[in-house]
């Protein structure tokens, strides 16, 4: 090779006849690497002149059945990123042991969709998960990781944003996979989810990652509201409670996501969560919360009505807000325990006997609503009384 060649680069040397030798006759595992490494850098570079790239690939095909793992390893590194390698180098490299062949199949440009999924079907665990994480998966590429059954490489390819996963397969991954964490904490994590899959998904991850799919993925009203209460811990009506709860960071999440909705607001309402509605009112109206709490409390009937007309929210679904701020400054007037169903059924009764006679869309709206958690709390006393 000429190593005064006007196309070798300066940061990537060409070899002298010295080091051809020294390759093909040292022993030595670690010289041959690293004359491995110069020549597939330069092959890389295009830094050799057609004849030597001729001369370098027969030097890399040797290179690639050489007895020591560290040399095979050193070339494959090289070369993973290369689209000027032949076929026949890049096949060899793929069916290498797992050390030398996981990087170069995580990123080679070589092999097509067809090889890859030959090379699953046949390989190891390792390889498997190296092509789950490629840059880029296609849906057939995908079929075929998620049908390996190989846990690692599915969550590996659940995490992988690359891989434009279907709403059939991330069905089938929550079917085989939805109770192991390896797998439902990438999938609730990924960027988009269709509303089927985040609504599966709140079942079977944990608390932390329900708020996570409750702020960041779109659910169903009722969904997205039982998921906030869960999340609040509200085993029983504490009012102010919320321990361990980042309750400002929830609420900041839903108005950034556009989350907090008339329904999750008038739910919450329902169901006693006054701490939420004083950050929920405070934060679509943009005043602090310390004023918000006073004016959802006062004892007459215009600091209410003031934030909450400012709040943007449909007029007519006031009096379920009245209802449930009254019956919180009964409980504290009167001293009388109040269980989490004895307070949503106060407002709900309260709220009908306020919305008697009128009508509107606002108020079919509510009654819709009202109608629903009823159903809800008869559904949880019979399966109390079944347990």
């Amino acid at each position: 090779m000429s190593t005064g060649d006007q196309t070798m680069s300066s940061e990537v040397p060409a070899l002298s006849p010295a080091d051809v030798n020294a390759l093909l006759t040292n022993p030595d595992a670690e010289t041959r690497a690293e004359i491995v490494g110069r020549v597939a850098s330069s092959f890389v570079h295009r830094a050799f002149s057609e004849k030597e790239s001729q001369i370098a690939l027969e030097i890399l095909r040797a290179m690639a059945g050489d007895a020591e793992i560290l040399v095979r390893e050193t070339l494959a590194l090289q070369v993973r990123a290369s689209a000027d390698i032949p076929k026949d180098l890049a096949t060899t490299i793929a069916r290498d042991v797992d050390r030398v062949a996981s990087p170069f199949l995580q990123a080679t440009p070589v092999l097509t969709d067809a090889d890859l999924i030959a090379i699953i079907r046949g390989s190891s665990p390792a390889k498997q998960a190296a092509i789950a994480n490629r840059p880029l998966i296609g849906e057939e590429l995908s079929d075929a990781i998620i049908a390996t059954r190989n846990v690692n490489a599915v969550s590996v390819l659940a995490a992988n944003e690359g891989a434009r996963l279907t709403e059939r397969q991330l069905t089938t991954m929550i079917d085989h996979y939805g109770r192991v964490e390896a797998v439902n904490t990438p999938l609730a994590q990924r960027a988009t989810l269709p509303v089927g899959i985040a609504e599966r998904l709140v079942t079977l991850v944990s608390e932390r990652l329900k708020e996570h799919i409750l702020t960041h993925h779109a659910l169903s009203a009722d969904l997205a509201t039982d998921l906030m209460l869960s999340a609040r811990e509200r085993a029983t009506l504490a009012l102010g409670s919320g321990k361990g709860r980042d309750l400002p960071g929830l609420v900041t999440q839903l108005y950034l996501n556009g989350r907090l909705t008339p329904s999750l607001l008038v739910r919450a309402a329902c169901m006693g969560d006054m701490r939420f509605i004083e950050e929920a009112f405070a934060r679509l109206a943009k005043i602090s919360v310390d004023k918000a709490y006073l004016l959802i409390h006062d004892g007459g009937d215009l600091g209410l009505r003031a934030i909450y007309l400012r709040t943007g929210l449909p007029e007519g679904l006031l009096p379920v807000f009245r209802s449930a701020v009254t019956i919180t400054r009964d409980m504290q007037i009167d001293g009388e325990p109040y269980d989490a169903e004895r307070f949503t059924r106060s407002v709900i009764e309260r709220t009908l006997t306020a919305l008697a006679g009128q009508g509107g869309a606002d108020t079919e709206y509510l009654l819709a609503h009202i109608t629903k958690l009823q159903s809800a709390m008869a559904s949880d006393r019979l399966r109390k009384l079944a347990g």
